[in-house]
């Protein structure tokens, strides 16, 4: 009788191996419910995350934030995808972003409380340094994925990864500063 791991522990097992870039996003199955259960995830990882990291916004600012980033994000994918006649493995593409964004936005977030809420230099210097190694590690993903996703070359994919974090980034925080 062989035992069986809980699917919770194979889903955490591929993404983390997606965050190691030893995962194909196109294992993932293009399924809709793969896609919302990444897109629920994220959501909830992403916005305790938000409400954590900046204790002076509102649960609907922080909502708006991520409402218009994960926008920007799909939107953008979707434009890439299609141009290079890949558009069929959008809902792939996106689980394997939103999966590996949870992941990374989790092992940030002890990092993030260290820069908020320390008084001790040296380690709010190794925690800003720390981010710094999370971001290149977290376009070496998205990089990774796109590349496998789209049929583009590893640099290609994570400056696009950039652009799109980018945008997003600057579009969030006008909508917040606008409120």
């Amino acid at each position: 009788q062989s035992k069986r791991r809980p699917t919770v522990s194979i889903i955490f097992t591929y993404f983390w191996r997606l965050c190691l870039l030893r995962a194909d996003p196109l294992q993932l199955p293009m399924r809709h419910v793969v896609f919302l259960s990444a897109l629920c995830v994220y959501g909830l990882v992403a916005l305790t995350a938000g409400l954590v990291n900046y204790p002076g916004r509102t649960v609907s600012q922080v909502v708006l934030v991520l409402v218009t980033g994960i926008t920007i994000q799909m939107l953008l994918l979707y434009g890439i995808l299609l141009f290079k006649n890949v558009r069929q493995h959008f809902s792939q593409a996106m689980s394997a972003l939103l999966g590996t964004s949870a992941l990374m936005t989790i092992i940030l977030l002890p990092v993030n409380l260290i820069l908020l809420r320390s008084d001790i230099e040296w380690l709010r210097l190794a925690a800003d340094s720390m981010t710094w190694i999370w971001l290149a590690w977290w376009l070496l993903i998205g990089g990774n994925i796109l590349a496998k996703v789209a049929r583009l070359s590893l640099g290609q994919g994570a400056i696009l990864i950039f652009l799109t974090e980018l945008l997003s980034t600057l579009a969030s925080l006008h909508w917040v500063e606008g409120l």
